[in-house]
């Protein structure tokens, strides 16, 4: 990168892991979307939320075979948004005079010279108007406000950047509110390997200053293919500052790395949103051509990220983690991330990458309430956390993840990672092939288990453990079956994944809207898990009193 505190961190995943992974494959993208429909989706909700299961017509985007349904609007506000609509019903600098033709690209630069607070009077229909360039706010001074009510769609017609913030890295002002708007077919200049971090952004781009971002759609914005630490297809935020997300839908976007979103050297929050059928093209990862983060990048030092309420699905990378992508060559910065989904992210190649779901790497990880199911990666299938980490898991659910032709189709962690799997569940998480094994957990000797139910994994090696492969500090209150493979054929019973487990059938059911703002896999009447537990949590993954303390991530 060529920012002003040096290049980003060069991570080193294990290296058993890791040996000969080395191809990868991009992806063709997606086709332009329509500003219309896209000014309808942020229409949809009269508290300005985006409505994206309004826009169904063909021209969606052809990324939407990923694995996520691509009209599913953002989650519903499981969490407290940390920043709310600024109200913009008095300002005096407008764009439009009451009619579609008013609403011009030369109305819209005159209104961001002056600055302020900015709405739009195009009439009472969606309207869509088209960027030929990019939208610059240069220098230091003059807060914007940039309201579309839920009516505008800005499309940079696949040919330029739509907005950029251009501060200075070490300054956190102006701050750039974006809120009931949609962006639609931004493209940046795809030079090929490119190192130039400039051109990530095809949507938004901020150097220095601070985004906030409410009730947005992005789609079918499109950075260079491939190149080092180049991210955001939609958004990239590089230098001081904070940039957060509420209330918004990225679908379709694409870029080297971080197909959705992009932040280097800044913290990123957020909230109540929707990152679904990205792509991160690259290949490689770093040092290499990217292909890191199929949904969100996030790299560098100072920073923090947060996750609530959010939905990661189907989006696709290369390298490192297919949903989401987070290293930090800081002290352990916190990954904070409650009540979210991750499901059906995938990195492509067979033969190499790490973290289908999420990877993260050099972190104090805290995650709460929160589901991984059906996530691919060549290892590490759901959930891989790398060296120099921490990490806490509570009323976690890893469920159907799979490990291509690696090991750890639930969960791969560092045996150096200290932290608890604390009332977790996973089940028929994979690692089928011919050569793989640890179809739950591989690694995570510094960790510590306690009311976490083991149970149905599934490893294709008929010579090595079905679920684990170390055994972890046992907590209390933990399951784990099977424990040997039918008709035999193993060196050694499975490899108990807590010496005390109890090895016996948890009567699972399948993965599940139980209630509450994940699905969960609930344990049937009469199972042994329930009441097996001891000094739960409060609640369960569900956000339901637990007055019995059953083993697992939800109490029946």
């Amino acid at each position: 990168m060529n920012g002003r505190l040096g290049i980003a961190c060069r991570y080193l995943p294990l290296a058993v892991a890791v040996a000969g992974w080395l191809s990868g494959c991009g992806d063709d993208g997606t086709s332009p979307a329509d500003g219309a429909d896209l000014a309808a989706d942020v229409a949809g909700d009269a508290d300005g939320a985006p409505d994206t299961a309004a826009d169904a017509d063909a021209e969606a985007d052809d990324d939407a075979d990923a694995g996520a349904d691509a009209d599913v609007p953002p989650p519903p506000d499981e969490c407290i948004p940390p920043i709310a609509l600024v109200d913009t019903s008095a300002a005096t600098n407008v764009v439009g005079t009451g009619t579609p033709e008013s609403c011009t690209e030369a109305a819209l630069r005159s209104a961001l010279e002056a600055r302020g607070r900015i709405r739009f009077d195009c009439g009472p229909a969606p309207v869509t108007i088209a960027v030929t360039s990019e939208l610059r706010l240069d220098g230091y001074t003059g807060d914007v406000v940039l309201d579309g009510g839920g009516l505008v769609t800005l499309d940079g017609g696949g040919r330029t950047r739509i907005l950029g913030l251009h501060s200075s890295f070490e300054r956190p002002e102006p701050r750039l509110t974006v809120q009931r708007l949609a962006f639609a077919n931004g493209r940046t200049t795809d030079v090929p390997h490119t190192s130039s971090t400039d051109n990530g952004g095809a949507a938004i781009y901020r150097l220095g200053g601070s985004l906030d971002v409410i009730d947005c759609v992005f789609q079918g914005n499109v950075g260079p293919e491939n190149g080092q630490d180049v991210a955001g297809g939609a958004v990239y935020s590089i230098g001081v500052g904070t940039t957060t997300i509420v209330g918004s839908t990225f679908r379709g976007n694409r870029c080297s790395s971080g197909g959705a979103i992009g932040n280097l050297h800044n913290s990123l929050v957020l909230v109540n949103s929707a990152v679904e059928s990205n792509a991160a093209t690259g290949t490689g990862g770093n040092p290499g051509d990217g292909g890191n983060g199929g949904g969100i990048y996030m790299d560098g030092v100072g920073n923090a990220l947060t996750l609530c309420g959010c939905r990661v699905a189907g989006n696709t990378g290369n390298a490192f983690g297919g949903g989401v992508f987070r290293v930090s060559n800081a002290e352990r910065p916190p990954t904070d991330i409650d009540r979210s989904t991750f499901e059906n992210n995938e990195l492509l190649p067979d033969d190499f990458g790490l973290g289908g779901g999420l990877y993260l790497q050099g972190n104090a990880i805290t995650i709460d309430a929160t589901t991984l199911s059906g996530n691919r990666a060549r290892g590490a299938g759901g959930l891989f956390i790398g060296p120099n980490s921490s990490a806490e898991l509570t009323n976690v659910t890893l469920d159907a993840n799979v490990a291509k032709s690696g090991l750890g189709g639930g969960l791969f962690t560092d045996d150096a990672t200290t932290g608890t799997l604390l009332n977790c569940t996973l089940t028929r998480n994979a690692a089928p092939g011919d050569v793989a094994f640890a179809g739950a957990i591989a690694g995570g000797g510094g960790m510590t288990m306690r009311n976490t139910v083991v149970a149905y994994s599934v490893a294709g090696n008929g010579w090595n453990p079905i679920s684990c492969t170390r055994t972890l500090a046992d907590g209390g209150g933990n399951f784990q079956w099977p424990v040997a493979r039918a008709g035999g054929g193993s060196d050694d019973p499975d490899a108990l994944c807590a010496s005390g487990a109890s090895l016996v059938d948890p009567l699972l059911g399948e993965l599940a809207d139980n209630g509450g703002p994940t699905r969960t896999a609930l344990p049937a009447d009469g199972s042994p898990v329930l009441g097996a537990g001891t000094a739960c949590p409060p609640t369960d993954q569900r956000g339901e009193p637990r007055s019995r303390c059953d083993s697992g991530a939800v109490e029946r």
